[in-house]
């Protein structure tokens, strides 16, 4: 009798513990989630990207190219030849830099071309497609010849202009290779071409979405400052390098570069609305020191969005950008990234 009490007292004891045990489980997963989802600071270290279907770029490729190949089989008509040539004659003249006066005679001819292949079947739909995917075809060929013995070609000069120009000054051009592919540099010229010739809000010739995610994805990942902006830091590297103030310099340089980047993060959020705009503001107006606009932009983003994939990360840089707030307010560094 007593081993058996002995036996199921032991019993017991092995349940309650086991019992204790498995009561433990829940409470501990609890803690844990807890202490994964509390917000932390975090330093912001990357900027989101718009995501591109790679499916729909690359259909959209081969449109423009079977659309080049059959423009070029049964030709254009007149009035779209005549279009093409004062488009090649004003990229001609601006890659030599002619003066204002030239060029506005230019910009006229290009205009009155318009009219007349406007005025053809179809307000002129598909001859302006067939003419921009000719167009296009040439202008990639020509990029690929790069670097040329001559440097830039009159080839490319004529379907673009002071385009390598406008690309060294960027940054994205060294003489050698070109920073942006195939894809964005498609973008890229369709974009220069409808501006041009002042279509780039006809639906049937604007961007599709997937395209204007391939080109802000690139402009995400590449910024520089604006052309004023640059000139005003040339200004500034000359009074701090005479003060020995080189840090300023670097923080007037990294302002300028997010200034250029969160202009470009507005375009997208208006061009497409399924991207993080506020959430992305944030992070660059932290990487531009502006501590208190990035929480702003956070609780932005907190406010129209308590749930969600971006929601823990937002709450976590908020917390940073607070915190870089507080130290700059008493007269620290705030613990900004340096690129």
């Amino acid at each position: 009798m007593i081993a058996f009490n002995l036996v199921d007292r032991a019993r017991r004891s092995r349940e309650l513990h086991e019992a204790v045990r498995l009561a433990c489980i829940p409470v501990g997963v609890a803690v844990v989630f807890a202490a994964v989802l509390s917000p932390r600071s975090v330093v912001p270290c990357a900027i989101p990207l718009p995501i591109a279907d790679v499916g729909q770029v690359a259909q959209t490729v081969t449109s423009d190219r079977g659309r080049a190949a059959r423009a070029r089989q049964y030709g254009l008509a007149g009035p779209t030849r005549a279009l093409g040539s004062a488009i090649r004659e004003f990229h001609a003249g601006e890659a030599r830099g002619l003066d204002r006066s030239a060029m506005a005679d230019a910009r006229r001819r290009v205009d009155v071309a318009l009219v007349e292949v406007l005025g053809g079947p179809d307000a002129g739909r598909e001859e302006l497609l067939n003419l921009r995917a000719i167009q296009l075809d040439e202008f990639l060929a020509e990029v690929h010849r790069l670097p040329t013995p001559s440097g830039t070609s009159s080839e490319l000069g004529e379907l673009a202009g002071n385009f390598l120009e406008s690309m060294k000054v960027d940054g994205w051009y060294d003489g050698r290779s070109l920073v942006p592919g195939d894809d964005v540099l498609r973008v890229m010229f369709k974009e220069m071409w409808n501006t041009l010739v002042g279509l780039q809000h006809r639906s049937d010739m604007t961007l599709t979405l997937d395209e204007t995610r391939v080109l802000y994805a690139f402009y995400l990942l590449h910024p520089h400052p604006s052309r004023a902006m640059r000139e005003s830091l040339v200004a500034t590297h000359r009074e701090v390098s005479n003060v020995g103030h080189g840090g300023a310099f670097e923080r007037a340089e990294r302002a300028a570069v997010e200034a250029w980047r969160i202009e470009r993060i507005g375009r997208l959020g208006v061009l497409d609305p399924s991207y993080p705009a506020d959430f992305a503001r944030g992070i660059s107006k932290y990487w531009a020191g502006a501590f208190d606009a990035s929480a702003s932009s956070f609780r932005a983003w907190l406010r129209d969005h308590p749930d969600g994939p971006w929601t823990l990360r937002a709450r976590n840089y908020l917390r940073a950008a607070e915190q870089a707030e507080a130290s700059a307010s008493l007269g620290f560094d705030g613990n900004t990234p340096t690129f």
